[in-house]
């Protein structure tokens, strides 16, 4: 009889482990499913933060067009708002980052991931900026030149016109 309840007791004292043990994967499945969400909330971020770049980009690619009123301040003003746009951007990736490792913890390994991934998109983003500067330097300068060349045959224009006006006065007074 003490066999039969050893057993009986052995069996309810493993319906109890395997019943918390259950548990214990139940919660850990809904904590992950919360870390889930979070990395989602971070990646949507992350992908208006990329939108507003490609929106910018198609801004810069439409420069070339936009001929009428150029000037030098135009262009410091535009280099100056690409800079402050890259500062923003840099410091939202960065606040994205942060938020991320505050959400998931200190983990070495997710640590060493967030930030190989935070410096891959730094450097996309430094190099992103520094080809539309370039583009925009080597649009700045055509248009120079074409004003330029502007300038030139206005000047020249002014000149004929000026001696044409004064063409009869002169030959007037020489006559």
């Amino acid at each position: 009889m003490d066999t039969f309840m050893d057993q009986i007791s052995g069996r309810n004292k493993a319906q109890e482990i395997i019943r918390a043990n259950g548990e214990a994967e139940s919660e850990q499945m809904a904590v992950m499913k919360v870390q889930v969400r979070e990395y989602q909330d971070c990646l949507d971020r992350m992908k208006g933060v990329a939108e507003e770049l490609t929106g910018l980009q198609e801004q810069i690619k439409a420069l070339p067009d936009v001929q009428a009123g150029f000037n030098e301040e135009a262009v410091t003003e535009l280099k100056a708002q690409m800079e402050q746009i890259t500062r923003s951007n840099e410091e939202q990736l960065g606040k994205l980052s942060q938020e991320l490792m505050d959400n998931l913890g200190s983990g070495d390994d997710f640590h060493k991931e967030c930030v190989r991934i935070y410096r891959n998109v730094q450097a996309v983003v430094l190099e992103e900026s520094e080809k539309s500067e370039r583009k925009i330097e080597e649009n700045t300068e055509a248009i120079e030149r074409k004003v330029g060349g502007v300038k030139a045959i206005a000047i020249v224009s002014l000149i004929f016109s000026i001696i044409a006006a004064a063409a009869p006065f002169v030959i007037h007074y020489f006559l």
